[in-house]
């Protein structure tokens, strides 16, 4: 089974351009009989210049990589090799430099990831691999403090101090939370908490406007029950990722390493999470231009703790426009469905369990190569030519130079003036006094609110729908659905011994309806045994459905000689009467159904 090598890069002819040329020279002049040492043999030329031509081939010069293999039987120019039909054993030989960036290029996806345990020179190949694309725009995730990542000399933001709007992107903000937090706990699922968090994030703008809309949540809701937990469990969650720092927008089309190093465990993970959603956000829009653009996350795991992560669909559809390269300490800690988007997979020294057994799956003698490379020595576990020989990398690549960290220092701006938060209880009142004027719903009183208090309709909205809330739980007022032509609302009213809110609202809107037609009518007054909207030619009767027993109106309509509708709210309610009554003279309507007249102005 043959050992394949990449191509010699060319710099490595043209070291060599010069003597091959005087060599050539020499050789000329003596087969012409005029070279200048005519005593001297060809041979004896050879023969002096070839140790020198191995040694400038060969030679460790720092800066490169060098790749060999491991094949089934020891071959020439291979660095390491086993011979299978015993212990193997891994014996030195050649090594040939390998061009890595044609090495990625020649890959249709450049994606890459670095495994391995710490220590065996992961960040020293990456900042190397970064170097070999200067003009792709590199964004680099660092999330350990002093990384070498910040000595790169690329401009460098600190999140801790500069982080973005997470408000900016509420779904991003809602998926970030769910990649932070992705377990069960206190009887509040995963699945719930989106859902949740998404809808108290609506009228939220604001660090203070979410934790003052939690508070209120919490206290409105029964202590045990499963929202009151839900909201409990957010609230605790949500004091590790308020962030007391000034706002700046990221310039995605720079280079930048985003440092997260001054956040707690949790914050990094969220941080991290919701930029990768931004960043990718920016690489999506842009034109299709194969690396362009290289996302740079080291200690990957920390984002693929649940599937909510973006991590997989950018290793997915970056290859038309860029590359995703991360590192990490175990090769198993991406799953497959992620690590097959990957077309590289570099494998320093590990001893983990699981990464052997992945590895073994893969080639059976993966797992002793990894367990016995030296530090700065690894593989590709994804390469073509694997089932041909293993290919063993070393990286003679020697120290960088360290720039000075370059944070940057956003100009100091005046600080957005926050929207002034909704006092609830100042407008409880209020919406109660709306309310026993008439019955009335959510939009109508929001409306109503904003145009008097001078105010945003969705705070006017959100403080509306706290007031009802409380209003309910305190048995001020009622609630029933409605029909109000194509659409379904909830119509809360005042609660009244004499008469509910409810019938009042129906009585009045009807009796409008029926002087509109051109016909008197009649209301009867409380207490009255009569119909509650009377006319020469039928009467009508409002029934709001809140009576479980309709023994009483129908023995007063069970001699009815004239025309009588029953009016009421909904179709649940109308289906209800509609049994209750088999007198042809009784009529059921919908509320918002019309009453059509004949040509007498009689009800037809």
């Amino acid at each position: 089974m043959s050992v394949k090598f990449s191509k010699i890069p060319k710099i490595a002819l043209w070291q060599h351009a010069g003597i091959l040329t005087f060599l050539i020279c020499l050789l000329t002049w003596h087969w012409f009989s005029w070279h200048p040492f005519p005593n001297i043999p060809v041979w004896l030329i050879i023969a002096l210049y070839a140790p020198f031509f191995v040694f400038m081939e060969y030679r460790p010069t720092k800066g490169q990589i060098y790749q060999a293999a491991i094949a089934r039987q020891e071959r020439k120019y291979a660095s390491y090799s086993v011979n299978t039909d015993s212990k193997p054993k891994i014996s030195k030989t050649s090594k040939k430099v390998i061009d890595f960036k044609a090495y990625i290029e020649d890959r249709k996806n450049h994606n890459l990831f670095i495994a391995g345990s710490s220590g065996t020179g992961k960040t020293t190949l990456m900042r190397y691999l970064i170097g070999l694309f200067p003009k792709s725009i590199k964004t680099i995730f660092s999330f350990k403090a002093r990384d070498d990542y910040l000595k790169l000399g690329i401009p460098i933001l600190k999140v801790s101090e500069h982080a973005g709007d997470p408000f900016s992107d509420k779904e991003a903000f809602v998926l970030s939370f769910c990649v932070t937090y992705p377990m069960n706990t206190q009887g509040v699922t995963a699945a719930s908490i989106p859902s949740i968090l998404r809808n108290t994030l609506r009228t939220c703008n604001t660090w203070k406007e979410l934790n003052d809309t939690i508070e209120s949540e919490i206290q409105k809701e029964k202590p045990g029950s499963f929202t009151h937990s839900a909201f409990t469990f957010i609230q605790q969650k949500l004091t590790d990722l308020e962030l007391k720092t000034q706002p700046f927008k990221m310039d995605y089309e720079k280079d930048t390493v985003l440092d997260f190093s001054g956040l707690n465990e949790s914050a990094k993970t969220f941080y991290g999470e919701f930029y990768l959603r931004q960043v990718w956000h920016n690489i999506e829009a842009s034109q299709e231009n194969p690396m362009k653009h290289i996302v740079v996350i080291d200690e990957a795991h920390r984002l693929l703790k649940s599937e909510a992560t973006i991590f997989g669909e950018v290793a997915r559809l970056i290859r038309a426009r860029g590359a995703l390269w991360c590192g990490t300490q175990n090769y198993a800690d991406l799953p497959d469905y992620i690590s097959n988007q990957f077309a590289i997979h570099l494998l320093f020294n590990t001893r983990s369990k699981h990464d052997i057994q992945a590895l073994e799956a893969i080639n059976y003698l993966l797992p002793f190569v990894v367990t016995e490379m030296p530090d700065h020595h690894f593989t590709d576990a994804a390469t073509r030519e694997l089932h041909d020989a293993i290919p063993i990398f070393t990286a003679n690549i020697g120290k960088f130079k360290d720039y000075p960290e370059n944070y940057i220092n956003p100009p100091i701006t005046e600080t957005k003036e926050e929207k002034p938060t909704i006092k609830i209880e100042g407008y409880t009142e209020k919406v109660l006094q709306y309310i026993e004027e008439e019955a009335s719903w959510t939009n109508k009183l929001a409306k109503r609110i904003a145009e008097e208090e001078a105010i945003e309709y969705e705070q006017a909205k959100f403080a509306v729908s706290k007031a009802l809330k409380v209003l309910l739980s305190d048995g001020k007022v009622a609630r029933e659905k409605i029909n109000l032509g194509d659409k379904e609302v909830i119509l809360y009213y005042r609660k009244d011994p004499a008469m509910s809110g409810l019938h009042r609202f129906m009585e009045r809107e009807k009796a409008k309806l029926v002087g509109l037609g051109s016909v008197a009518y009649e209301l009867a007054k409380p207490g009255e045994e009569k119909a509650d909207i009377m006319t020469a030619n039928y009467d009508i009767e409002i029934e709001t459905g809140l009576k479980n027993d309709l023994t009483k109106l129908q023995k007063k309509l069970a001699n009815v000689r004239k025309k009588t509708y029953i009016v009421v709210p909904s179709d649940a309610i109308k289906e209800r009467y509609l049994k209750a009554f088999n007198n042809p003279l009784v009529v059921v309507l919908r509320f918002d159904e019309s009453l059509t007249y004949d040509m007498d102005g009689a009800i037809t």
